[in-house]
């Protein structure tokens, strides 16, 4: 929100200097560029924000913690300090800036307006109430003092029975209090807590998967006096990454079970998957040997060019099963039936290729010792001098050798495809 609602933008180096304000800073704090370029930051903030801020810098360099909120005060060219809402987009290491890009928001008048000071109980303007998200705000205890009624809509509760409570009051035990410690902590060292995951009990006794995420309030002399956060509903996000984790792992499983291969391409025919059965066919004793080799590459040469073929047609159409010979490097061959499909996005552009292969190996030599046995029988049957028949059960002929001229002065074309009885 703030990268909509932002009052001015500038740029700081990795060590937090000043290196570009768009025109607008000047209006806010009295400096121009030219005051402040190459300047740390720290020299024109409130001593606690300062070091707050160091501290969030030097953890970013090591983990990427991009955006970071932190309220801060920003000392102006007359020396009165402006509260502002800050947003830290981490963008170490990229050309283009190798430092963070920073969005502000002006919330000292929005302060003095919600009437929030030490002495004076927080009350936030209505239009929180009515806001379609859940936000909460409480006292420094943790107590909530006010809530949206999206929030009062989402987990079944009055506001006369909600506020006085507190956000731990609906945690789940079991997670009330590893809540309770990362809140402590986040808010202690940065002021403010984001997206940590917890189970929350609605009043009628239904579980919510949500995100807890909240930021101190400061008074005019920085000190905390409440909490502004929001909850954020991720139930059905997190049924359907169940559903998808449930469906990966029986995927999964029938991959491992199927007796045929399976192969999964990018769509320039770079393997990335490989099945158990597949690693056994291609005699390759891990993944790594397989993954990121081309399809084509397993195709015999005689039958490449026929694949690349089919591989074009099935941009348009299933093309069904394809026989191929392999290329496996063994002293004998290798044949296969491939079905294959291609994977399309939601916006129906090919992402990349499936195959399921069949090795027929053994029913291809099956076939070539039944048609050499038929070759060998029909070689015998004509050169006996004999006659012999292969008659239908229907008694019609459907094979007579060649004696039967000799025989009985017919030719086998005459005979065939008629009855027996004849």
């Amino acid at each position: 929100m703030l990268g909509v609602l932002h009052n001015m933008y500038f740029v700081v180096d990795e060590w937090g200097n000043f290196r570009y304000m768009e025109p607008s800073f000047e209006k806010h704090t009295g400096f121009s560029i030219d005051d402040l370029d190459g300047s740390p930051v720290f020299d024109f903030l409130n001593p606690s924000d300062a070091k707050i801020l160091k501290e969030f810098l030097n953890k970013s360099k090591v983990i990427s913690i991009s955006p970071f909120y932190l309220d801060i005060k920003l000392r102006c060219k007359d020396g009165h300090y402006e509260t502002f809402e800050s947003e830290w987009h981490n963008y170490l290491n990229k050309p283009s800036i190798n430092g963070f890009a920073v969005y502000l928001r002006n919330i000292s008048r929005y302060n003095t307006f919600i009437g929030i000071n030490s002495s004076v109980k927080i009350d936030p303007c209505e239009r929180l109430k009515n806001v379609p998200v859940m936000i909460f705000i409480t006292d420094v205890s943790g107590t909530l003092i006010n809530v949206s009624n999206y929030l009062l809509e989402t987990f079944g509760y009055s506001r006369d029975e909600i506020l006085g409570l507190s956000v731990l009051d609906f945690i789940t035990d079991e997670f009330r209090p590893y809540v309770e410690q990362v809140t402590e902590e986040e808010l202690k060292v940065f002021g403010f807590y984001k997206d940590v995951p917890c189970k929350c009990l609605k009043r009628n006794g239904d579980v919510l998967d949500v995100l807890l995420s909240s930021v101190s309030i400061k008074d005019d002399n920085n000190q905390i006096i409440g909490y502004q956060g929001s909850v954020s509903n991720v139930t059905d996000l997190r049924q359907i990454e169940s559903q998808l984790r449930d469906n990966k792992e029986l995927y999964k499983k029938i991959l491992y079970t199927i007796p045929d291969v399976f192969i999964q391409c990018d769509i320039a025919g770079t393997i990335t998957y490989v099945n158990e059965k597949g690693l056994q066919i291609l005699q390759e004793h891990s993944m790594g040997n397989v993954l990121g080799a081309n399809v084509f590459s397993l195709i015999a040469p005689e039958d490449r060019s026929l694949a690349e073929h089919n591989f074009r047609l099935m941009q348009d159409k299933q093309i069904g099963n394809v026989e191929y010979k392999l290329n496996l490097g063994t002293n004998y061959d290798v044949f296969c039936e491939v079905n294959g499909d291609v994977l399309r996005d939601s916006s129906n552009i090919p992402y990349g290729l499936i195959f399921i292969i069949r090795d027929i190996t053994q029913r291809k030599n099956y076939e070539k010792k039944l048609l050499a046995s038929e070759e060998k029988y029909r070689s015998l049957v004509e050169t006996s001098p004999n006659m012999t028949w292969e008659i239908r059960p229907d008694g019609s002929i459907m094979y007579v050798s060649p004696q039967s001229y000799n025989i009985l002065g017919l030719t086998p074309k005459e005979m065939c495809e008629k009855l027996i009885y004849d």
